[in-house]
């Protein structure tokens, strides 16, 4: 009575590729996708799903999909856990931080954000990323859905003003829980790091340098 499941369970893992060899088919998608998740990055964050296996997982900034793509595919693999994606794909809300006249204003301001949500869409609905929800909103009015303590890891890359991101996220994050910030090295990002630095245990080992920092809730 007992073979057929166990015939079942070892047919069901013979199909289940090797970590490494399935990380290393979701980074060689990377240029496909709208973003700027560089393969090491991308590499880093599957690796981190993949030990810790959180169930609730928040990324401030989904942009194009380049971060999200490979922290999906992290969850997809685990069989465990949901991304919720929050971006509003608008072109004032992304400009904001930056002031008028400055490059960045500039790109932010033009950039057509239809076409890049679209793809976005397209390519979670391609790749069946069914543990990635798009939320498609301003951050702050995102924040409504999460409880206080409810988040396991939280990715924040959503503008140059992440301070504000930190301070109305980092209630939600639960205590032992982990904050990813991106770009940490820009001087726009200072006082989110000095925020994160004064209420978190930074976890230089497992960062990227000083670009993408780890951050441990006390």
């Amino acid at each position: 009575m007992m073979a057929l499941p166990m015939f079942k369970l070892l047919s069901l893992l013979l199909f289940i590729p090797a970590w490494e060899t399935y990380q290393s088919e979701t980074i060689s998608k990377l240029p496909q996708i709208a973003g700027w998740c560089s393969p090491e990055k991308a590499r880093l964050l599957m690796d981190f799903i993949h030990e810790h296996k959180p169930e609730i997982c928040v990324e401030i900034g989904a942009f194009g999909g380049s971060t999200t793509f490979p922290l999906a595919r992290a969850l997809q693999y685990e069989h465990k856990g949901v991304l919720y994606a929050i971006d509003a794909w608008d072109n004032s809300a992304a400009a904001e931080s930056f002031a008028p006249g400055e490059p960045d204003h500039d790109w932010w301001s033009k950039v057509d954000m239809k076409a890049i949500r679209s793809g976005f869409v397209s390519l979670i609905k391609k790749e069946q990323l069914s543990r990635c929800k798009a939320i498609p909103q301003r951050f702050e009015e995102a924040a409504a859905q999460f409880a206080d303590g409810s988040i396991d890891l939280l990715y924040v890359d959503g503008s140059a003003a992440s301070l504000r991101e930190v301070e109305l996220y980092f209630p939600k994050v639960k205590q032992g829980g982990y904050i990813w910030l991106n770009d940490a090295h820009y001087d726009s990002k200072n006082k989110a790091v000095a925020f994160l630095m004064r209420n978190c245990e930074w976890l230089k080992k497992k960062s990227l340098k000083n670009q993408c920092v780890l951050f441990k809730k006390k």
